[in-house]
């Protein structure tokens, strides 16, 4: 496992939380993004971020969530497409 240590988020991440989960070898974390805001992850998402070798998201992912992983993990994109949450158009029905 490498934890990049040097970084402002891997400081950050010690001050706050001193201790973190440790990935595994062969290990795979599912890391919801929430409403995208970066500012929202929780210190174990950073954890996970700070240790992966390789990222799996989709297009909805800020880039400033993957500009926290550590340096030389492979970011993958797999899921280009987005889903549409908006509300269905209001349609009326006629009867000829």
């Amino acid at each position: 496992m490498r934890v990049d240590t040097g970084t402002p988020a891997a400081e950050a991440l010690a001050a706050l939380r001193g201790s973190y989960p440790k990935l595994a070898p062969g290990e795979v974390w599912l890391v919801g993004a929430g409403p995208g805001d970066p500012g929202l992850l929780t210190l174990d998402a950073l954890a996970g971020l700070l240790q992966a070798d390789v990222i799996v998201h989709d297009a909805l992912v800020d880039s400033r969530v993957l500009a926290l992983a550590r340096r030389g993990a492979r970011c993958n994109l797999r899921a280009r497409g987005a889903v549409d949450r908006r509300p269905p158009k209001k349609t009326s029905a006629h009867s000829w």
